[in-house]
């Protein structure tokens, strides 16, 4: 169990056959956490298994989203006994990281979302030595940059939900 803050001892899934523990991830818990984002996003999630990406191509890409996710107590583990069934990661951003965190993009009068015809040049030059990896990070940064676009003048904290991993015999 360690020594992580447990949130609810005795959760009750919602079919009842299962009892479980929720704690709060602690930045301790990298490596276990990223190894089974890594192995449930392969072999479930459906932008990874349509580029047919390996754990190998994406394990720096995983433990690279737990890390910055995991920095602040707000993410949880799921635990069914000693064993890991699922993962919620949560972010928390404050107005003074906006302007980083979306580019300068901030509170636009009338904002659009742009999507653009060719991505080659960002997962070329992307930050991992694999085109799949930087695929799935374009994606997903080419999205979550333009978010500020839309946020109200009046946008305090900002929290969201970065990922949500059930292995699927817990998902029914």
């Amino acid at each position: 169990m360690g020594n992580r803050k447990i949130v609810n001892p005795n959760f009750k899934s919602k079919n009842g056959k299962h009892s479980l523990r929720i704690e709060i991830i602690e930045p301790t818990d990298l490596e276990l956490i990223a190894n089974f984002f890594n192995d449930h996003y392969v072999k479930n999630g459906n932008l990874w298994k349509s580029i047919k990406i390996t754990p190998e191509e994406c394990k720096q890409m995983s433990y690279d989203t737990v890390k910055i996710a995991i920095q602040k107590p707000i993410s949880f583990a799921v635990f069914d006994g000693k064993k890991l069934v699922a993962i919620q990661l949560n972010r928390l951003h404050f107005p003074e990281e906006f302007e980083q965190l979306f580019n300068g993009e901030l509170h636009h009068k009338n904002p659009t979302f742009i999507i653009k015809d060719d991505y080659s040049n960002e997962i070329q030059n992307g930050p991992y030595n694999n085109l799949n990896a930087n695929r799935i990070y374009t994606f997903v940064e080419s999205s979550l940059k333009q978010v500020g676009k839309f946020l109200p003048k009046t946008t305090k904290p900002l929290g969201y939900f970065k990922v949500t991993a059930v292995l699927p015999e817990y998902s029914k």
